[in-house]
């Protein structure tokens, strides 16, 4: 009974964020306006396709115990952190370079974060 109500929490909080809009969602719907349903479904089945991946390792590493060491988490946190760091880093090079050529232009502009 317990794993009933599970797979309905499941499929509720799946269809919630399946039917929010966002930039799938507007994707979807333009493919399908454009070329046809046949379009539209295949781009609604690529999160879907993308995210089985995902979840498999996800599962086999963590939950299973395959290759699973006290150092599964600690590399990730680390690797998260190396990520951020460079993205900073990136950031502000690029911001750097804008400020020297937008003091001779009047106003001042932040662009966006590019990798």
């Amino acid at each position: 009974m317990e794993e009933i109500e599970i797979i309905v929490k499941a499929l509720f909080l799946g269809v919630g964020a399946a039917i929010s809009p966002g930039p799938i969602l507007a994707l979807m719907v333009s493919e399908t306006l454009k070329y046809g349903k046949k379009e539209g479904f295949a781009v609604a089945l690529s999160p879907l396709i993308t995210d089985i991946l995902i979840f498999l390792i996800s599962y086999l590493l963590l939950y299973r115990g395959i290759f699973y060491t006290d150092n599964i988490p600690k590399f990730f946190y680390v690797a998260g952190g190396v990520l951020l760091v460079y993205i900073e880093y990136k950031n502000l090079r690029y911001r750097y370079r804008t400020m020297e050529y937008s003091n001779t232009k009047r106003g001042f502009f932040i662009p966006p974060l590019r990798v």
